[in-house]
């Protein structure tokens, strides 16, 4: 009896031996299958994110069901491959579910570095499902993509370059801050940010290597603690270098950039030659402009540039007057007379049309007076430089010393898309406190600002030094415009960056 219990407990036990390696060997086949599945999973994302950088526009439906067959995983890739195959759940052999699953709108960003922000948001699911050839093992991965174009103008300061915060005086942040490369921040007084700030790169709180500018710092205060090393933010326009946005279009061959080249979506485009002025409306047609609209024939000296500036002056006031400026908002301009020497300037600007406007130029441009003041319409400004001159300007006295270029108080309600002479050995760049560039003695008076700072590129035909200055810093009263949180109430031709992320990503069960 005993012999015969002994007996039943060995075979007992050599069954559950053999069920239990038989569960981890059906356990361990499973998780070769998920690998197998999350790897379709990774091709088809892979394939949409390059189409997405390749094309600058979100694959259609169409592409999705190229990536659905061409890019399953294949012995080629690895021996394993060979052993199963990808069914989608409606039983297609050699398939990857991949669909577009919505239409494109606009929505709030509920989670992720980004939240809070509007964007325009393309929706996809891709399932990838795969059976082991040999054996009943099935494996499914379902992942939910979208692709976020988000507003620029969103961000009250954005920073393609390394961006560098060494203010004077107390400075207040209140909108959302991102940087695609590294942040130094070392402010002589209070430097506080009162929303989120993300960085691709990595903070510091003391000057760039190689700045002896500032010799004593504070450490910044956050609301939130900071986020480092996101993902960037890119425009998408097929194009490394975003100056070409502002530039003329090439004369001749292929324009790679053609569809966000902003002269092209430009209502009214002028361009100065040392012949002639061209004004033509986006279907070529000719546009009449008085001198009372646009002049050419007045100059001023910059002491940054230390060099005389042809002057092309466009008064909006009496564009707006004669009914000139375009139904889309977006003003295009470019004074191709000596190159480094010419710019152009917006005088009479304190109205601007209803639905807003866009001016657009290659060159530096200046602002004189009061800019969008009367109602506060959506406005951006796209140049090479940004000049801001007080209403008290004077041209005659531009080259004189100082205390002969006295600035009153000046308000500018705008988005600024331009660019930067970054910081290079001991020249420090200026930092954001800098940006706008300044020419006059303002002690004692107040620039006040609300709009979006956005630097993108390094400035190509302004490039003189900030330590090359001749100008008295002015009070900042700096704020970002929270208008531009309503997609309805962004500038004409406002660019977008865009974001491709896993909104969900689970095992699936098909």
């Amino acid at each position: 009896m005993f012999t015969a219990i002994s007996c039943l407990m060995l075979g007992s036990l050599f069954t559950w031996t053999a069920n239990q390696a038989e569960l981890v060997n059906r356990q361990n086949e499973f998780i070769a299958a998920t690998y197998i599945a999350e790897a379709g999973e990774e091709r088809i994302y892979a394939a949409i994110n390059k189409h997405l950088k390749d094309t600058g526009q979100a694959p259609t439906q169409s592409h999705l069901d190229t990536f659905s067959t061409g890019e399953i995983p294949s012995a080629s890739d690895h021996a394993k491959f060979a052993k199963y195959t990808f069914i989608t759940p409606e039983g297609q052999q050699n398939k990857i579910k991949s669909l577009k699953t919505a239409s494109s709108s606009i929505q709030t960003l509920t989670s992720g570095p980004y939240a809070g922000l509007k964007a325009l948001i393309t929706p996809y699911q891709v399932v990838s499902r795969t059976r082991h050839n040999n054996k009943n093992v099935w494996a499914a991965i379902q992942s939910d993509i979208q692709i976020q174009h988000i507003p620029i103008f969103q961000f009250a300061i954005f920073y393609n370059l390394d961006m560098e915060i060494e203010n004077g005086p107390n400075m207040s942040i209140n909108g959302r801050v991102h940087g695609n490369a590294n942040a130094y921040f070392a402010p002589r007084s209070s430097l506080i940010f009162q929303d989120k700030v993300t960085l691709a790169q990595d903070f510091y709180h003391h000057p760039k290597p190689g700045d002896t500018h500032q010799t004593s710092w504070n450490p910044p205060t956050y609301d939130t603690d900071p986020i480092s090393h996101t993902s960037t933010l890119n425009l998408p326009i097929g194009s490394s270098d975003y100056h070409d946005l502002i530039e003329l279009p090439p004369k001749q061959g292929n324009d790679p950039i053609a569809v966000d080249r902003l002269y092209n979506k430009a209502g009214l485009r002028i361009v100065v030659t040392n012949n002639s002025v061209t004004a033509q409306d986006a279907n070529g047609n000719t546009v009449t402009l008085t001198s009372s609209m646009i002049s050419t024939n007045k100059s001023l000296y910059n002491y940054r540039e230390s060099t005389t500036v042809k002057l092309t002056e466009l008064d909006i006031g009496a564009l707006l007057q004669a009914n000139k400026l375009p139904a889309n908002g977006i003003v295009y301009i470019a004074d191709t007379r000596t190159p480094g020497q010419t710019a152009v300037r917006l005088i009479n600007g304190a109205t601007l049309p209803n639905q807003g406007l866009t001016v657009v130029s290659q060159n530096p441009v200046y602002i004189q007076g009061n800019y969008n003041t009367t109602y506060n319409q959506p406005a951006a400004i796209f140049a090479d430089s940004i000049n801001i001159l007080s209403s008290n300007w004077s041209d005659a006295r531009s080259n004189q010393a100082l205390s002969n270029r006295l600035a009153t108080d000046t308000t500018v309600n705008s988005a600024f898309f331009t660019g930067i002479v970054p910081t290079d050995g001991a020249n420090y760049s200026g930092g954001v406190e800098n940006l706008p560039r300044f020419l006059e003695d303002w002690t004692g008076r107040t620039f006040t600002y609300r709009g979006s700072m956005v630097v993108m590129f390094a400035s190509q035909t302004a490039t003189g030094r900030w330590g090359n200055s001749s100008y008295n810093p002015p009070t900042r009263n700096w704020s970002f415009d929270t208008q531009f949180l309503d997609a309805t109430r962004l500038p004409p031709g406002t660019p977008s960056v865009r974001v491709i992320r896993r909104a969900n990503w689970k095992l699936a069960y098909y």
